[in-house]
This record gives structure tokens, C-alpha cells and sequence, in this order.
């Protein structure tokens, strides 16, 4: 995302291996403590935007694409 642009070819299959790392930890947590009451999350901290000046990808600003992400989660109860 920094060295190219947020959609570049690069960048979406980072972002797949990042989903696909978390999913087996998730699975092998859920796996390992199945008697408990549980909740994994994936919670970004940021979202990314076209720096105008050098057209790669960027964060940190207040700008809408930085701070409006997505968040997955999912909730295991014993109940």
C-alpha cells in the first residue's frame, strides 16, 4: 500500500494473506478454548488514501478513506 497504490495488485494480495493469517488464528482460538464464551475481532486501526503528492498510497489524516474501515467480528456463546 505505501510502496504502490491501496488497490494495486500488491497491496489486495497482502491484504488477502493478512485475512487468511487471521482467519487460522481465529479458527485454532476458537478451536482451543470452545468452553469458554468468546469474541475475535479484526479491527484495523486505519484506513488509506492517495497521497496527492507522490500518487502511493498514505494514512493518518482525518480524510473520510483514513477513518471510515471496516471491522469483522464474531461472537461465541455457550448459551
Amino acid at each position: 500500500m505505501h510502496r504502490l497504490t491501496p488497490s494495486s495488485k500488491e497491496a489486495l494480495e497482502a491484504f488477502k494473506r493478512h485475512i487468511y493469517s487471521f482467519r487460522r488464528m481465529s479458527d485454532s482460538f476458537n478451536e482451543r478454548n470452545s468452553e469458554f464464551n468468546r469474541l475475535v475481532a479484526f479491527l484495523p486501526d486505519h484506513g488509506t488514501h492517495l497521497d496527492p503528492e507522490n500518487g502511493k498510497g498514505a494514512h493518518g489524516t482525518s480524510l473520510k478513506d483514513d477513518v471510515e474501515v471496516r471491522h469483522f467480528w464474531g461472537i461465541n456463546s455457550l448459551t
